[in-house]
């Protein structure tokens, strides 16, 4: 089951976000030579299924990095609205309902990046 693909299909194509990262996303890291702002996100299928139903707890954790606070937030509060209440279909997985759960602020002046780390949670299905 890949709900990463889910998520970078959405990011990707969400024009708010596009127009602060271009196309600068990626699953669980970047490259150290990755100009900012971008975003690393690493999707987590919690376990099997269990019963009739297959559905599976799921959480996203999205890092918005930038070179000011600024560009962070904004990153921040583009990736929430596209993000927020989503569910999606890609090839036969499904996720649902993907909601904001936490938001924490990261800082490095030495190397002049700002962050936020957002984790998401929902429900993942596959057919």
């Amino acid at each position: 089951m890949d709900i990463g693909a889910i998520i970078y299909d959405r990011l990707a194509n969400d024009a708010a976000v596009a127009a602060i990262v271009g196309t600068r996303i990626s699953a669980i890291e970047a490259s150290d030579k990755e100009a900012l702002p971008l975003i690393v996100y690493n999707p987590t299928v919690d376990g099997d299924s269990d019963g009739t139903a297959p559905l599976i707890e799921c959480s996203v954790e999205v890092h918005c990095w930038a070179a000011d606070d600024a560009t962070a937030q904004q990153l921040t509060d583009a990736v929430i609205a596209s993000l927020q209440d989503y569910s999606a279909r890609l090839g036969n997985t499904w996720l649902y309902w993907l909601h904001f759960r936490t938001k924490r602020e990261d800082r490095s002046f030495e190397f002049n990046e700002w962050g936020r780390l957002l984790t998401f949670e929902g429900m993942a299905a596959y057919a």
